[in-house]
């Protein structure tokens, strides 16, 4: 049996606030410093805008969203894996996909994730709200049209409920073909 559930992975660490307000503070002392120079202001400012858009480049991937990874039952009674973004009072879906379609589910580590190649054939999806996040949920997905490898977060509980959920949701579109 599948039951609909959400869930909102919180953050590992701090690691993007932590750099991203180093990146705004680096930023202003840098648009201070090039108004006391003569020579090469063009030069320094570009530098200040360089670590200004870092700064809010960090702020909007990590600091200024929250995920939700959800399950639910489609009106056709097909099981889904859906990842929400939300930002401010907008609600984006970034991922539908059938939960029958998922092929595998690996927990890795940082190490492992960084050694992992990805398939030629295949996509990589990304949705963790954790720069550097230590461990991470990879799900292979196999669908009509393409291959996907989508990186999530979560505990090892969450990881062996999507595994016992995939291996249902196969069950279940099997007997639909019968």
């Amino acid at each position: 049996m599948i039951n609909e559930f959400s869930v909102s992975p919180k953050p590992q660490n701090q690691k993007a606030r932590s750099i991203m307000l180093v990146m705004f503070l680096l930023s202003g002392i840098i648009i201070a410093t090039s108004f006391s120079l003569e020579k090469y202001r063009g030069v320094i400012s570009s530098f200040s805008l360089l670590t200004l858009t870092v700064a809010l480049l960090l702020y909007t991937k990590y600091i200024s969203v929250k995920y939700y990874y959800e399950i639910m039952i489609d009106d056709d009674g097909v099981p889904l894996f859906l990842v929400r973004q939300s930002v401010g009072k907008r609600s984006s879906l970034l991922c539908r996909i059938e939960l029958s379609s998922i092929v595998q589910v690996e927990k890795e580590n940082a190490a492992m994730r960084k050694k992992h190649k990805k398939a030629d054939d295949a996509f990589s999806y990304s949705y963790c709200p954790t720069l550097f996040p230590e461990n991470t949920i990879r799900l292979y997905v196999v669908g009509y049209r393409a291959k996907s490898e989508i990186v999530i977060e979560g505990n090892d509980e969450f990881a062996s409920l999507l595994i016992d959920y995939a291996k249902t949701a196969k069950e279940m579109s099997r007997q639909d073909e019968e």
